[in-house]
């Protein structure tokens, strides 16, 4: 009867709640140990640039998600250094921006670490997933604007890490992509690339994109699975990448493959005209001089 039952519920609802309620089970369980490091360069900034065009299973996603939190916490603890976090496929989708308010603000100093990685572990990979379209050139040059806006960036370290994992038959612009200018204020913008092995993969990981790293191969790091593990094999390697001084990287080109030997070119040439690059001064070296 509801009378004989009363004690209980009154048991119940007025006891003191537990400190962690039950949640319900999520993919992982158990999360992965949040690396406790900090880059030793303050004066940085960097935009996590993540892949979305082919996510389409949720245990994968979860554990994409779950490695790139502990890159992440591998090198941010507090406000700085300050970490962006943008997804794109056909478009690019600012997420978490330089100068948010909680995670990145300069005028604040206290670890932020924990609370960033279990947004990252929360955010959907598959929102987009099934068009199988990215736009690289469109989501560098997005990313570069996002350097420009923030306030403070000049003077700043800039990098990037971008996470592929297709390159789709509708892909756009990748060559022309690696041939952007990657200067903000005069300054280099440095790219690590991550290529990651998903299921439906179908990029080689060891060398996709590697026109970005100029010619640095210790910024270009291939993880052939999504196991826990494999993340924490290249946290090493990926802070030594991040965490250094910019090396002055190659911008667009100097000089086109359609000039002749000894020709110089200028930007209103019809050579330069009919590429996106922009040619300078500089002309192209008789090699039997």
């Amino acid at each position: 009867s509801f009378m004989a039952a009363m004690p209980a519920v009154i048991n119940a609802v007025c006891s003191i709640n537990t400190p962690f309620p039950t949640r319900a089970p999520t993919l992982l369980p158990t999360a992965s140990p949040i690396a406790a490091s900090q880059c030793a360069l303050n004066d940085l900034d960097v935009v996590f640039l993540v892949d979305d065009s082919c996510v389409t299973d949720e245990q994968e996603c979860a554990q994409r998600q779950d490695g790139i939190a502990e890159l992440l916490a591998s090198i941010k603890q507090s406000t700085q250094p300050r970490v962006a976090y943008v997804s794109f496929d056909n478009f690019p989708d600012v997420i978490v921006d330089l100068d948010d308010a909680f995670y990145n603000d300069l005028n604040r100093s206290e670890n932020v670490a924990a609370h960033y990685a279990a947004a990252i572990r929360n955010f959907e990979c598959t929102r987009i997933a099934g068009s199988l379209q990215r736009d690289l050139y469109l989501a560098i040059e997005s990313t570069l604007e996002i350097f420009r806006n923030a306030p403070h960036s000049e003077g700043r370290h800039k990098k990037v890490v971008l996470f592929n994992h297709c390159n789709p038959e509708q892909s756009v612009f990748i060559e022309e992509a690696c041939n952007i200018s990657r200067m903000v204020h005069s300054e280099s913008v440095e790219f690590t690339v991550i290529n990651v092995q998903l299921t439906n993969s179908n990029i080689n990981v060891e060398n996709h994109t590697e026109c970005l790293i100029d010619d640095n191969e210790e910024r270009l790091i291939p993880i052939t699975n999504l196991a826990q593990q494999s993340f924490e094999e290249i946290m090493a390697e990926f802070v030594d990448a991040v965490c250094t001084v910019n090396q002055v990287p190659t911008t667009a080109p100097t000089t086109s493959s359609c000039l002749e030997v000894g020709e110089t070119c200028d930007d209103d040439s019809d050579c330069c005209s009919t590429s996106h690059l922009s040619c300078g001064t500089n002309a192209l070296e008789d090699d039997t001089a």
